[in-house]
């Protein structure tokens, strides 16, 4: 358990660092080696510095004046801020430095000058981070693991109005010592002839000498990036695209193809590469060539008289001619070229031929991807480029430590649909946190990839560091105010603890917490007893058992801000995306108006489960609870924009939303004027807490087991199968001792081919039927994969016999390791209605459906699975174990 205090709060403050993991101001990426020193130097007002001729000061200038206003940097020969371009005692690689903080001053060393800019990079985390102007004493010497260290921006539907936008991402990147930039030109490159007339919007050439200017101040090289072949979309901009380049009707813009049998293409190809590779002399090109079964392909008469293969290959080989001729690598992706690949290629023999200078991008998204991609390449001779994904957080982390254990070139990180092309925080809200917090983590595991956690490991929060890079000035800023606490315990409503909708806590672990975030800035006081802590809960759905009925919160003075302390009650990965509104805060003055501050879910309100936080929810406390699930505890802060008029109160309440319920545990003033109300004795706010009526419900629960596979054999009733045709082989279903189950025992196996070399994708069904005439409320059972990253999707269907299904697809994601995990499925959460939806008074089956791309033999076991006449607690937890995230159990194995 761990506070993020002072330093992470505000924008002026620096990032917390947490207490028992390093006694020194945060840099991002991690160092190599830091070893502290005795004192600090003492900051003057102006502070003198000597740099080699030409070497860029900017971004320290920068940073001195956000941090310290007051200091200015002045040059001289022999300044008190030395950069050194040395060969003396400095690491051997390009981009290493050796920083020296000591009372008489400071010294950045390096042989090149672009280990100097990482040696100011690392200084300017120190300006930062850093109390004041005492900048603690140090020597670090910092090294990249990883080469190539690069992120994916597009360019897609965006102009002028966007270039200052796409600088800061770039300034953002440099900061955490990325060193390319992988930019998709798609449809907004100037162009000479404007040949993609019917774009909404482009860049001007000012607009990219201006962004290839950022980029080469920042040390970044960028590697342009145009589709080829597949996912084309940016070609539906040209006027002719629908008669003279389209290979025929796609299901999504993003899945167009182009004709390889026409003209126009491979000339709009050449044009396209042509113009943006002599502007931008990139050192590698990448055309794509990933999905292009997805697309439409060979669809034209003349294109199916050519073998498949020997077609794509024609006419890439032009592409990587020009390419080369223009003095670049060209870069494809490995997964048409890759066999029993999740999608069905036709082109796999082209590898033969295709040239090994090339470069393969493997793009591999599972949290922790297998080797076998990479190692097929490298054994064929191709250089491998890794990509990453933001969307999995894991696999952010996981794939630079693959690269580096492999010898790969580096690892880009991809932001698909994550955020928008250039953050804008207009769109915020309907993005994914998983961008903003991808760019810290990807960052620091390509500079380091270390084995620690990114979950509890990393004394920073990642979304937040983002905002602070991008958008500082959008961030309250309280720093150096008072902090007071406003009483909840007259309206406390709830008793948190000894169940599992929020984190549960022994009596000592959560003393340390409430120590914890009595002693941070915000000075919260959270309300507890034993193992019990209070706040309150609410709920627009009876279904949650929470309260429903609004909670005044009163205040009574004038304030700068207020903080609240909040968590909401269900689990991330069954909303992945959705960003409901589940209530508001809405605070009253006396003159009465008021302000009103939605609460939506992801973006300012998280549930305490989830990996990262939210755009505006910043995390202040993390750890692990008593039966180790990760939680996480956010602020949102509020800037009061009348500071001069008294607030009276402030008004919790929620929506109909159901599911999600969310909760309100401190709330601390800002800056206070006058007295706020008095707390209320702590054990008679306790005692006036009503009973919780989820856990009474709970208390009642009927559970009854439809299998247990004890008996030895397979219901006779089970329905177990697969699509036909894309298995070198039957399924195989049978009962093995389990003694590592959930429950010791017996359980299913069911052992799966591998796919044909020619299958796209194969698919699982194990179809249970259920007891008629039951009230079902939950779903309950138990697997375990041999080979989770095969699993390209796991669905749950609740479905009649030839009529109506309910569904929740992608239930979740593949696992990290073998174990068993347990779920507990509300009904209500299954989201998909099909053919009507069920109907409970006919028979019932639970399905359960899992994509497969398993390349060998690999098994999914089941063990009990049942159902509850009373909704329990969704059961599924992020856990914390060497960086792996576990579905453990959540329900007393005893109820069967």
């Amino acid at each position: 358990m761990a506070s993020l205090a002072a330093s992470m709060v505000f924008s002026a403050l620096p990032a917390k660092e947490i207490p028992w993991k390093q006694d020194f101001p945060v840099i991002i990426p991690e160092v190599q080696k830091l070893a502290a020193g005795a004192g600090s130097f003492t900051v003057p007002e102006k502070l003198t510095v000597s740099a080699p001729a030409g070497f860029d000061l900017t971004g320290l200038e920068k940073t001195l004046k956000e941090h310290s206003p007051e200091i200015l940097l002045e040059k001289s020969e022999k300044g008190l801020l030395q950069f050194i371009l040395t060969e003396r005692d400095v690491p051997e690689n390009v981009e290493g430095y050796t920083l020296t903080v000591a009372r008489t001053g400071v010294t950045v060393a390096a042989r090149h000058r672009r280990g100097l800019f990482y040696g100011m990079q690392s200084l300017r985390w120190i300006v930062r981070n850093s109390p004041g102007n005492q900048w603690k004493a140090v020597r670090i010497e910092d090294w990249p693991d990883l080469a190539l260290r690069g992120a994916y921006v597009e360019l897609r539907g965006h102009g002028p109005e966007s270039i200052g936008r796409y600088r800061k991402v770039i300034d953002m990147l440099g900061m955490y010592k990325y060193n390319t930039l992988m930019l998709e030109i798609s449809d907004g490159f100037p162009f000479e002839g404007n040949p993609l007339s019917n774009r909404k919007a482009a860049f001007s050439k000012q607009d990219m000498m201006a962004l290839l200017e950022t980029a080469r101040a920042n040390q970044m090289e960028i590697i342009p990036f145009l589709q080829a072949v597949s996912h084309v979309y940016w070609m539906r901009a040209h006027p002719k695209f629908e008669t003279d380049i389209s290979e025929g009707p796609a299901r999504t813009p993003w899945n167009s193809a182009y004709c390889l049998s026409k003209p126009l293409p491979l000339e709009l190809m050449k044009k396209c590469i042509r113009e943006t590779a002599e502007f931008f002399q990139p050192k590698y090109y990448c055309i794509g060539l990933d999905e292009i079964s997805y697309c439409p392909f060979q669809v034209c008469d003349e294109c199916r008289k050519h073998d498949p293969a020997e077609l794509v290959a024609g006419h890439v080989g032009k592409l990587e001619e020009l390419i080369r001729r223009l003095g670049a690598i060209p870069i494809v992706a490995h997964d048409q070229f890759l066999e029993n690949s999740h999608v069905n290629s036709r082109i796999i023999k082209m590898l033969d031929t295709l040239d090994r200078r090339n470069v393969i991008l493997v793009w591999e998204y599972a949290p922790y991807p297998p080797a076998a991609s990479t190692l097929s390449f490298t054994k064929r001779g191709f250089p491998v480029l890794h990509m990453s994904w933001t969307r999995r957080l894991l696999n952010t982390a996981a794939l630079p430590r693959q690269a580096k254990e492999l010898g790969s070139l580096g690892c880009i990180l991809s932001q698909w649909w994550d955020v928008d092309p250039a953050f804008d925080p207009e769109k915020a809200r309907r993005g994914s946190p998983h961008g903003y917090a991808g760019s810290a983590i990807g960052g620091d595991y390509s500079w380091k990839p270390h084995p620690g956690s990114i979950y509890t490991s990393l004394p920073y929060d990642p979304v937040y560091e983002t905002r602070r890079l991008l958008d500082p000035r959008d961030l309250p800023d309280f720093s150096g105010r008072k902090a007071a606490e406003v009483p909840l315990g007259g309206v406390i409503n709830h008793a948190a603890g000894g169940g599992e909708e929020f984190p549960d806590f022994t009596p000592e672990a959560l003393a340390v917490l409430q120590k914890e975030l009595a002693s941070g800035p915000e000075k919260f006081r959270l309300i507890t007893s034993k193992d019990r802590y209070f706040g309150v809960v609410l709920s627009g759905s009876k279904e949650d058992g929470y309260a429903s009925k609004p909670v005044t919160v009163p205040v009574h003075c004038k304030l700068a801000g207020l903080s609240f302390l909040m968590a909401a009650s269900t689990l991330n990965e069954l909303e992945y995306n959705q960003k409901p509104v589940l209530g508001s805060l809405k605070i009253n003055y006396l003159d009465g108006k008021s302000r009103t501050v939605d609460l939506v879910y992801r973006y300012n309100l998280c549930n305490w489960n989830a990996g990262t936080g939210g755009y505006d929810a910043r995390l202040v406390n993390r750890g692990i609870d008593r039966h180790g699930y990760l939680y996480g505890f956010h602020a949102l802060d509020w800037v009061n924009p009348r500071p001069d008029v008294l607030v009276k109160e402030v008004v919790f309440s929620t929506t109909r939303t159901s599911g999600i319920a969310p909760a309100l545990f401190a709330v601390s003033a800002i800056d206070p004027e006058g007295a706020l109300p008095a707390p209320p004795d702590d054990k008679a706010a306790i005692r006036a807490v009503p009973a919780s009526r989820k856990t009474v419900e709970a208390d009642r629960k009927v559970i009854t087991c439809v299998a247990d596979f004890e008996s030895g054999a397979v219901p006779a009733d089970f329905r177990i199968g697969c699509l036909p045709g894309r298995n070198a082989g039957m399924l195989k279903s049978s009962i093995a001792l389990t003694p590592d189950a959930p429950t010791p025992g017996k359980s299913l196996r069911i052992d799966v081919p591998p796919l044909l070399k020619n299958a796209n994708t194969g698919r699982v069904t194990i179809d249970v039927p259920l007891p008629e005439n039951k009230n079902i409320r939950t779903l309950l059972f138990d697997y375990r994969l041999s080979h989770p990253e095969y699993i390209q999707r796991f669905d749950v269907y609740l479905l009649n016999p030839g009529g109506g299904a309910e569904a929740l697809l992608d239930f979740t994601e593949s696992g990290s390791d073998n174990q068993w995990r347990h779920v507990n499925l509300p009904v209500r959460r299954l989201r998909i209605r099909e053919n009507g939806g069920v109907d409970p008074k006919k028979p019932l089956y639970l399905r359960l459906g899992f994509f497969v791309t398993n390349m060998e033999p690999m098994s999914i076991s089941l063990d009990r699975i049942g159902i509850a006449d009373v909704e329990l607690p969704e059961g599924c937890r992020n856990k914390d174990e060497m960086d792996k995230s576990n579905i453990s159990p959540s329900l007393n194995r005893k109820d069967f």
